[in-house]
């Protein structure tokens, strides 16, 4: 099973060569900010550290992120070995950039949803070659509806993303990246569970549960803050 890291741009331009090893292939960008979008020059430093390549992940934007994500793209296109899309808008440009495209955790709940043919054809059309999932239930849907290979993120579960920025208070693109000081955790006694805030997106806890078979990839994202290295 092959093992992919997630890093935000500046964790990126910090990591070492010790740091990039065993990892088959390293992502950077951000599956739930917009705002997390890495440079060409980041993009090629990735490349050289990691055999596998670097590949970018994007979120649900507004306009202005779209078109910023929509330049990168089209100018380091050779640089991306794949691209994980969150935003229905950003699947034209990632199709036609060429590259393997990935189904982030939130378009892939949607798709699998769809009536089955017309999911099928529009992966093909749009180049969707495998899914994110981080449940066991998620990874089989997107397996057996849509017949895509599954990466798997198994330590924690989506719960909820906002285009509000929690840390800075406001929903502007680009932002000053307060949130890189480190992801905060919550706790509500009605909620019955604790919940990580990372970036603008909530997690909980994946349990103990056994990976399902079929998985072709277990993906972790490293956590900001400069302290001891943690992943979800």
């Amino acid at each position: 099973m092959e093992k992919v890291l997630l890093l935000s741009p500046s964790q990126a331009d910090r990591l070492t060569a010790a740091g990039a090893r065993g990892w088959d292939r390293l992502l950077v960008g951000s599956e739930f900010c917009q705002s997390q979008l890495p440079s060409p020059k980041t993009l090629r430093r990735l490349r050289a550290l990691c055999p596998g390549g670097a590949g970018l992940a994007t979120s649900i934007m507004t306009d202005a992120g779209l078109a910023a994500w929509r330049k990168l793209l089209a100018g380091a296109r050779t640089l991306v070995s794949e691209v994980i899309v969150n935003d229905w808008g950003f699947l034209p440009a990632a199709a036609k950039a060429g590259v393997p495209v990935s189904a982030g955790r939130l378009l892939t709940r949607e798709l699998v949803k769809l009536e089955r043919g017309w999911a099928a054809a529009f992966l093909r059309e749009h180049g969707i070659v495998s899914a994110e999932a981080d449940t066991a239930e998620l990874a089989g849907r997107a397996s057996r509806r849509l017949g895509l290979k599954v990466s798997l993120h198994q330590r924690s579960v989506f719960k909820a993303v906002t285009s509000y920025c929690p840390f800075e208070r406001h929903y502007r693109f680009p932002c000053g990246h307060a949130c890189g000081s480190g992801a905060l955790k919550l706790s509500n006694k009605e909620l019955g569970f604790g919940l990580l805030l990372s970036e603008k997106a909530y997690f909980s806890g994946a349990g103990r549960a056994p990976a399902p078979a079929g998985i072709w990839r277990r993906a972790l994202t490293l956590l900001p803050g400069r302290g001891r290295v943690s992943y979800i």
